[in-house]
């Protein structure tokens, strides 16, 4: 009877562990959403990843390749429905929470800012650091868009 009552204490604590895991992994999914919108008449499925505190939400994956400012801008916002490069505060933002968005390069990153009439600010996400970057020079893209209030 003791060993009875020894498993189904045993029992009883591995389904509490289980369970404690299952809310912790639902939580930690709540940020997280599957987006599928179309531009120029087919449809584009790609994963996202929403900051709250920043009302912004993020691509979980680079555009492929590097580009040129005029053409990482221009593909950001061919997704239409409010896709664009983020500005230089943002992009800063995506930096300090590149690990739980993903899928960042160690190479540097777009955004929308201009820097006089030739240079664009980008960020470095290997080390966090901004500067004016021309424009015709490549660099990675990562979309982001507001949400609505």
């Amino acid at each position: 009877m003791k060993k009875y009552l020894i498993l189904i204490g045993i029992l009883l604590i591995a389904q509490g562990i289980v369970s404690a895991q299952n809310l912790q992994n639902k939580k930690a999914n709540t940020d997280k959403k599957v987006i599928k919108t179309s531009a120029t008449s087919k449809v584009n499925n790609f994963s996202t990843y929403v900051l709250k505190e920043f009302n912004l939400e993020v691509k979980t994956e680079d555009e492929a390749g590097s580009f040129q400012w005029k053409d990482g801008k221009d593909l950001a916002e061919s997704y239409a429905q409010g896709w664009r490069l983020p500005d230089k505060a943002e992009l800063d933002c995506l930096y300090k929470n590149k690990d739980k968005i993903g899928n960042f390069k160690r190479d540097w990153y777009w955004s929308s800012v201009r820097v006089g009439d030739w240079n664009v600010w980008v960020q470095s996400f290997s080390n966090g650091k901004q500067f004016g970057y021309s424009g015709s020079n490549s660099a990675k893209v990562r979309c982001v868009r507001s949400l609505k209030k």
